[in-house]
């Protein structure tokens, strides 16, 4: 974190998580792991408002660190754990819903839309799908 208001960056990384809910917990415990990685960094000038550092990360890692594709039986199970936890725990008007007007032909992204939600749905392995 930046110094700064209320935070003293103490200059080591660190990761606190707790989610709980219904049928699922996710904790951050001793057996988490922590390193601050070289590729990222502070973008240059012009600097961001400093309350909002997230906007001056230099790059996006997940482009070149495809943890689905690194990761897939972990990356598997999560979405299965995902899609059945919200399943028993979301109300339906809260779920997303494709855009009934998106037609593929127009698409502009270079990575092409998946539907990973109607894949799982069929079996299909969510992690050689993941873009």
């Amino acid at each position: 974190g930046k110094d700064g208001y209320s935070h003293n960056s103490s200059g080591k990384a660190a990761l606190i998580f707790d989610c709980q809910a219904s049928g699922f917990e996710l904790l951050s415990d001793a057996s988490w792991k922590a390193a601050i990685r070289r590729e990222f960094g502070t973008a240059g000038l012009p600097v961001p408002n400093h309350r909002l550092p997230e906007s001056s990360i230099r790059y996006d890692p997940y482009e070149k660190n495809n943890l689905a594709k690194q990761l897939p039986e972990k990356t598997n199970d999560l979405f299965d754990k995902l899609m059945k936890w919200t399943k028993n725990n979301v109300k339906e008007t809260y779920i997303p819903y494709l855009n009934k007007d998106y037609n593929e032909q127009k698409e502009e992204r270079d990575v092409p839309f998946v539907n990973l939600v109607e894949a799982w749905k069929e079996g299909e392995n969510i992690a050689e799908m993941a873009n």
